[in-house]
């Protein structure tokens, strides 16, 4: 009978494979390496991608769907041809779309790690319920202090998009600022790897996921 084998955190041997794949970022090294990878990162990754779509369901009664993207870069339109990725990185998406535009993200990087969450791109359509939202007497002041309360606790906000304030809106707006975003997600960054090594592992990515819920259910609302 076997027994399923549960997340007990990242393995230290798969950081270590992303700091080396980092300095020997080419496909003889790769594959050399590639049951390293297999062993010590895209197995414990896929464990952790099912607790934590089983955390999100328990924690906002609402399920997610998870997506681990590729380590392989598409090197079709860019000038820097290494063909792999240093990083490891999956978003959870509400519902059972895994390539929605709004959800939670994480990125394991050679140095620490990222989580974040919110909109990485509207659409046409989400952009401009997004703007309309804004101009709501009720839902733009909220929406104004939710993302301003997190950034002074913490996170880190992207610079605008856009330089002026869209056609159509007033160039003094009092948000005007979110007004000229095409995007919206906040991100946590961390130094070093501690939160991520052991079983305490997806409690912490939680406890960022719960502080991020708020603005990902307002992005999200109908």
């Amino acid at each position: 009978m076997m027994i399923e084998r549960g997340f007990d955190g990242f393995p230290v041997g798969g950081i270590t494979f992303l700091q080396e794949l980092m300095e020997n970022n080419n496909r003889p090294w790769f594959a050399q390496n590639r049951a390293r990878y297999k062993d010590a990162l895209e197995a414990p990754a896929k464990l952790f991608l099912s607790e934590v779509e089983r955390e999100l369901m328990r924690c906002f009664d609402e399920a997610f769907t998870g997506k681990i993207f590729r380590l392989h870069r598409d090197l079709r339109f860019s000038k820097d041809k290494t063909p792999y990725n240093s990083h490891l990185r999956m978003a959870f998406f509400p519902g059972a779309d895994a390539h929605a535009g709004q959800g939670f993200y994480f990125s394991l990087e050679p140095e620490g790690f990222v989580l974040g969450g919110g909109a990485t791109g509207f659409s046409p359509s989400g952009l401009d319920r997004f703007r309309h939202q804004l101009l709501d007497q009720t839902q733009g002041p909220a929406i104004d202090s939710l993302v301003s309360g997190l950034v002074q606790n913490g996170y880190r906000l992207e610079p605008a998009e856009l330089k002026r304030v869209p056609a159509g809106f007033e160039k003094d707006h009092p948000h005007a600022v979110l007004l000229r975003r095409k995007s919206l997600t906040l991100w946590r960054d961390f130094t070093g790897h501690q939160g991520l090594i052991g079983r305490g592992a997806v409690g912490f990515c939680m406890k960022v996921f719960q502080e991020l819920h708020p603005l990902l259910r307002f992005l999200n609302a109908p």
